[in-house]
């Protein structure tokens, strides 16, 4: 009887230990991607194509197709789509993203840090800080 008790506490005790274990690891886990999420700069579609893979803060880079500066909201396409068609109505996917400053200028390139946001049932990426990203020149030809 004496056995068993030892073995059943000795069994709870690695229940315990392994729960605990498992806790932290996942809370490591967490918190590196978040940070991870943070530091690195997503595109467009990158970002939209697994958005809920990217809990928190992130950063993404894109080029502006549109801008409604009375509502506080613009537009965001892939970078690398805008390259490829020169224009800023092609791309097949679009981050609207809220920004309460001034807006950027359509076919800027920026990078938006801020989390995705569910306003009336619908996403929305609201964004706390944007960087005007210096462009050596626009390809010929862009249409805005």
């Amino acid at each position: 009887m004496k056995t068993g008790l030892i073995w059943g506490s000795a069994f709870v005790a690695a229940i315990i230990f392994i729960a605990a274990w498992q806790f932290q690891i996942s809370t490591a886990w967490a918190q590196d991607q978040e940070n991870m999420s943070a530091q690195a700069i997503l595109g467009v579609d990158q970002f939209m194509r697994s958005a809920d893979h990217y809990p928190g803060t992130v950063r993404v880079k894109g080029v502006v197709s549109a801008v409604d500066a009375n509502k506080k909201i613009f537009a965001l396409i892939d970078l690398g789509e805008f390259q490829q068609c020169r224009i800023t109505s092609c791309a097949q996917l679009v981050l609207p993203v809220r920004w309460d400053k001034d807006m950027p200028d359509i076919a800027q390139t920026v990078v938006v840090t801020g989390a995705v946001q569910n306003k009336a049932g619908k996403r929305l990426f609201d964004a706390v800080d944007m960087a005007r990203v210096a462009t050596e020149s626009k390809p010929a030809g862009v249409i805005p």
